[in-house]
């Protein structure tokens, strides 16, 4: 026989002599002693007092005892069953209680569960416990949702959203933001409890509600709500007139640069925001809400727009507040809200270089000057007379307009007109010293207007110059600002309130009644407006007029060129029934987007 096998069988008998530990062997006892009966067990399973989440943890646990009330303790004799699905055994742990972390089912209703013990060494006897049901719910998130209750306008409204999913991550299109039932932006929120914030930008004084919302998800969890409410402040104030400071010059070139690092002529992408800082030391006070730019496009790479715009508005605008044209140079004066950052933002439609000027800033007190706005009254036109240059044309406004001696600064439209060459026009206080910031651009053959807000000298009047080319210049007076008398006044949100295109299939000369008050934020009771006039589409040149009605007068607020869109902004009173009057010298299109509000009188 092999020797392997020989090794087999003494193995064998070694096996058969091994004694256990703590035991004496006793032969004789051995061999009379029969089998053992196994020892009883009895298995409790307990489940939660309450019903559970659907695919959540159920805490359902199991206790193994022998007859005698000890505690059994086995490995791996222990199997759980939900809806007769038998699950994984598990081990009894020390102490004789086991649990498998059991879930319950991803889908609502009661579940079943039951436990059985099997001791693979048979000691002990099996058993099987009596079935505990088990109440299953869809779970209702727990969402919340905070925001300050009022928000000056121009300034984002931040929103806290804290969601707390029970382990559950919940995709972007499962839980939606919505302003005023108008779904903002999807949010994306992480497993368990997760806490993050948006910035709402861009909206328009008074209520607005706002809510986070989970619809109800096929598998587990439930719907869940909340809503608030925030109030956004108007910030209307009095105005400050400041010399010109200069924000921006895209023209120029950092010290830095070279000529391969920094190109000497930057291409800027069709849609681009450029924030100058708006903050001490350009002198704006800590109460600054809005800020007053006339800014310049130069070296356009292809007809566009711009829109300037609070540094919290958001999603790119749907309004333009001037226009560009290659080989020409546009002056456009705007508003625009200060950011929560001190930020302002330029959108361009098309590459371009800009220049932006400060002239004056609101302040949501009574520390600065009020706004009065008038039909316009022409107080300067020199095409009777030699062209404007280099020298100083005094323009006396108080006396030959309805302004009064306490005011401290006008509002003019200046137009250039048969100008003999490209150049610029600056304007200032009578007796100021010289100031060659530009308040309008002129070109060869064509008529150019602008607003502006200038100070008025001692003798109430306002100096006026053409820079590069003479020119003849066409003044008209359209408001003014004192400390004394007007209103306060502000900014708005722009919003378009009229556009012809939409309503007409041709554009023509003659009159058109446009209701304002009411419309794009502009109160019932407002006393005046500042309106982006733009026209579009010209057949002819000319110009238009707008006026609160009855006798049109004799001035423009804008100017018509075929082939190009010119905007212009104005200041206009409102007619008692809260309207303006728009006239076209020629046939063309015109647009009115409402970029602020004179509030009605105190």
């Amino acid at each position: 026989m092999p020797s392997s096998w020989t090794r087999v069988r003494v193995a064998a008998a070694a096996l058969a002599l091994v004694v256990l530990p703590g035991a004496a062997w006793d032969g004789a006892r051995a061999a009379d002693a029969g089998p053992t009966s196994p020892v009883a067990t009895t298995v409790v399973l307990t489940g939660p007092a309450e019903a559970v989440g659907a695919c959540e943890l159920t805490g359902v646990r199991a206790k193994v005892t022998a007859a005698d009330g000890s505690d059994v303790n086995v490995r791996g004799g222990l199997t759980f069953t939900r809806d007769a699905w038998t699950l994984q055994p598990v081990d009894v742990v020390q102490g004789g209680a086991a649990h498998d972390g059991l879930w319950a089912p991803c889908a609502e209703g009661p579940v079943v569960f039951t436990a059985r013990f099997a001791d693979p060494s048979g000691v002990y006897a099996p058993s099987v416990s009596e079935p505990v049901s088990v109440s299953v719910v869809r779970r209702q998130p727990w969402l919340e949702l905070w925001a300050n209750p009022t928000v000056p306008w121009g300034k984002a409204v931040q929103v806290v959203t804290q969601y707390d999913g029970f382990g559950t991550a919940v995709v972007a299109r499962d839980l939606h933001l919505t302003v005023d039932g108008v779904e903002y932006e999807p949010r994306l929120l992480q497993p368990a409890t997760s806490i993050q914030d948006t910035y709402i930008r861009g909206l328009d004084t008074g209520r607005h509600t706002i809510s986070v919302h989970l619809p109800e998800t096929s598998w587990h969890l439930g719907s869940g709500v909340k809503t608030v409410t925030v109030d956004v402040l108007p910030t209307h104030g009095t105005f400050h007139v400041m010399p010109p400071t200069r924000l921006l010059d895209t023209r120029r070139v950092p010290e830095w640069c070279t000529p391969e690092a920094c190109p000497p002529h930057p291409v800027f992408g069709t849609s681009i925001d450029i924030t100058p800082t708006i903050d001490r030391h350009y002198g704006f006070p800590e109460r600054t809400t809005a800020v007053a730019l006339n800014v310049t496009s130069t070296h356009a790479h292809a007809p566009g727009f711009l829109a300037v715009t609070s540094g919290d508005s958001g999603a790119a605008p749907s309004f333009s507040t001037g226009n560009l044209w290659p080989g020409q140079d546009v002056a456009t004066m705007t508003f625009a809200g200060v950011g929560s950052y001190g930020d302002v933002d330029v959108h361009l439609g098309s590459p371009s270089h800009l220049v932006a000027d400060a002239v004056g800033y609101w302040t949501d007190d009574r520390t600065g000057a009020y706004v009065q706005p008038l039909t316009p009254t022409r107080v300067l036109d020199t095409r009777g007379s030699p062209r404007v240059g280099a020298g100083d044309r005094r323009v006396q406004v108080v006396g030959a307009a309805p302004v009064p001696a306490s005011a401290t600064a006008v509002v003019l439209n200046v137009t250039s007109t048969d100008s003999t060459g490209p150049g610029f026009v600056s304007a200032r206080a009578s007796g100021a010293p010289v100031d060659d910031t530009s308040v309008l651009n002129m070109v060869h053959g064509a008529d150019r207007s602008n607003l502006a807000v200038v100070a008025l000298g001692p003798d109430g009047a306002v100096a006026l110059r053409a820079l590069v080319s003479p020119t003849h210049l066409v003044a008209d007076v359209v408001g003014y600002l004192s400390p004394e008398t007007g209103q306060t006044t502000g900014p708005l949100t722009p919003k378009r309130i009229f556009d012809s295109r939409t309503a007409e299939t041709r554009a023509r000369a003659g009159d058109v009644t446009v209701q304002v008050a009411g419309r794009g934020g502009v109160p019932e009771d407002a006393s005046g407006v500042w309106l982006s006039v733009t026209t579009t589409q010209s057949a002819a040149p000319g110009h238009v007029i707008v006026w609160p009605g009855g006798a049109a007068p004799v001035a423009s607020a804008s100017n018509q060129v075929p082939g190009q869109d010119i905007a212009a902004l104005t200041l206009v009173p409102l007619a008692p029934d809260g309207t303006v009057s728009v006239r076209r010298s020629a046939a063309t299109h015109v647009i009115l987007d409402v970029v602020g509000v004179v509030d009605a009188p105190a």
